[in-house]
């Protein structure tokens, strides 16, 4: 069963990301918010490791892993961010490119983080990874492509959740490990922008 402060992890992460897509589709924030966003985030980050801030604090304290509070504080969020802004700057410029950046966040907010839910119930083991299975990689799927598809076609949404899940569910070891909150918001946008460039 997953763990509380887990489960509140995973919420928060769904919230913000959809929230971020949102955002993103109705036009309320652009390359230099998220921008702006990333380079406060990162200082308050690199304060936080020495000093307490109030609200910061309290924050840290709710949704982040303690070997991350030492190391990084807010590392989840600062890479969500960085995704989204990595997944703006590549698709914006597109047609309709607010539906892709935000289709891309939903899959990553939806299909990254439920399938913490239902893990402790899954049985088959994803052969490409040590810690993840089958039946709760399935699930993210499905409820990606739920979210993806009030922005995109349902193909563009369907292939778009299986392909950036299947990624996300490989153990990469390439001597420099890259953040999920990264790879799978710029996987998706990749698909559905190769979906619209060749058919």
């Amino acid at each position: 069963m997953i763990s509380r402060f887990e489960a509140r992890r995973q919420v928060f992460h769904i919230i913000l990301g959809v929230l971020l897509a949102l955002l993103v589709y109705f036009e309320l924030i652009d390359f230099a918010a998220l921008l702006v966003i990333v380079v406060v985030g990162l200082g308050i980050s690199i304060i936080s490791r020495k000093h307490d801030i109030l609200i910061i604090s309290w924050f840290l304290d709710m949704f982040e892993r303690e070997e991350d509070k030492k190391r990084f504080p807010g590392r989840g969020s600062f890479y969500y961010i960085v995704g989204a802004l990595i997944v703006y700057g590549l698709f914006i410029t597109q047609p309709d490119g607010k539906s892709i950046v935000a289709a891309s966040l939903v899959i990553l907010a939806l299909g990254d983080s439920m399938p913490h839910f239902v893990a402790h119930m899954a049985r088959v083991k994803n052969p490409f990874s040590n810690v993840k299975y089958i039946e709760a990689s399935t699930f993210g799927v499905m409820l990606a492509f739920l979210g993806a598809v009030f922005f995109v076609e349902p193909l563009e949404a369907l292939l778009a959740s299986f392909v950036a899940m299947f990624i996300e569910g490989i153990d990469l070891k390439i001597g420099l490990e890259i953040d999920d909150n990264m790879i799978v918001p710029v996987v998706a946008g990749s698909v559905i922008f190769l979906m619209r460039l060749l058919l």
